[in-house]
């Protein structure tokens, strides 16, 4: 299959192109950065200036059949962004393509779960622009699929980790180099998170490209795990060959001063974000090829070997 990549270069695009490049798919990486000629996973590498609306996007498409659409700026370019992919998707529909598949976010349901996992048909409640306008996107999406008949399919990952990533995980992994276990009070954490690891998440997008149906379809991904912050400590110190044992926080006083210091962060320790979703596995007969506990295992070992 011919599949066009938007965001190739990006962290979730370098897994993506391998994976498909490993389950014999031929792929055309579209990217924003003019010195980057040549990418793993990659046949063929297209430029385009920013993605944005008035982005002639004949080339880039050419004669694929997908688009996997991965490309998002941050900052102050995030309506750009939006009016840039439905631009994409409606120059999609004019031509080859058969199907396109959108990489949204779990912050189009919110930022955190109290009693009820986020599902499918959860009422949209996203609080950050990245959120909004991703949840603005998928509509306009949903519209360009009713008026122009292209099966859309739309993703939203769960936070993701891995090699090559820079988030909330890594930054545990640096803690945890630095600091034995028995130092950290993050014992007894009963919350409960889910996340997605890279290679997972590469592979469900594999999966998404390949299906031959017109049927489109919304899936909220993750790693079929709930881990508790406690769990995901664990899992990290025991991948770094350390004690996974925790200190107490006791009286709850660093939590108490996480949320005054830092509430963002805090909430992250803390908070829990639950997702309920088999619907990828119902539909296309997908599921995790990694344990969380393996997800873990391997970022933890290519942060080593950086």
């Amino acid at each position: 299959m011919l599949v066009a990549v938007t965001g190739a270069n990006g962290f979730i695009g370098r897994h993506a192109c391998r994976a498909l490049r490993n389950a014999g798919h031929m792929v055309t990486a579209v990217i924003r950065r003019p010195e980057v000629t040549e990418l793993d996973g990659a046949s063929r590498v297209v430029h385009v200036v920013d993605g944005a609306q008035e982005t002639d996007w004949r080339e880039a498409l050419g004669d694929n059949e997908v688009v996997l659409h991965l490309a998002w700026p941050g900052g102050g370019e995030q309506e750009s962004a939006m009016h840039g992919t439905l631009a994409l998707a409606r120059a999609a529909a004019t031509q080859t393509v058969k199907r396109f598949v959108f990489t949204s976010t779990i912050k189009v349901n919110g930022e955190a779960t109290t009693t009820t996992p986020f599902r499918p048909d959860t009422e949209p409640q996203p609080t950050s622009t990245y959120g909004k306008m991703k949840l603005q996107t998928e509509i306009g999406l949903q519209a360009i699929t009713e008026e122009l008949g292209l099966p859309v399919t739309i993703v939203r990952p769960s936070a993701v980790y891995g090699p090559g990533g820079h988030g909330n995980i890594y930054l545990l992994i640096k803690l945890m180099m630095r600091m034995p276990g028995w130092t950290l009070p993050f014992a007894g954490i009963e919350n409960r998170r889910a996340l997605i690891y890279g290679g997972n998440l590469a592979s469900a997008l594999v999966r998404c490209v390949e299906e031959t149906g017109d049927a489109s379809h919304l899936f909220l991904l993750h790693d079929g795990e709930r881990v508790t912050t406690s769990q995901l400590c664990q899992l990290i110190l025991t991948s770094l060959t350390k004690s996974p044992r925790l200190a107490p926080d006791l009286f709850g006083l660093v939590r108490v001063v996480a949320f005054l210091a830092a509430p963002d962060i805090a909430r992250r320790l803390y908070g829990s974000l639950e997702i309920d979703d088999n619907g990828i596995n119902e539909a296309l007969g997908w599921t995790p090829p990694f344990s969380t506990a393996e997800g873990i295992d391997h970022t933890v070992a290519a942060f080593l070997d950086s």
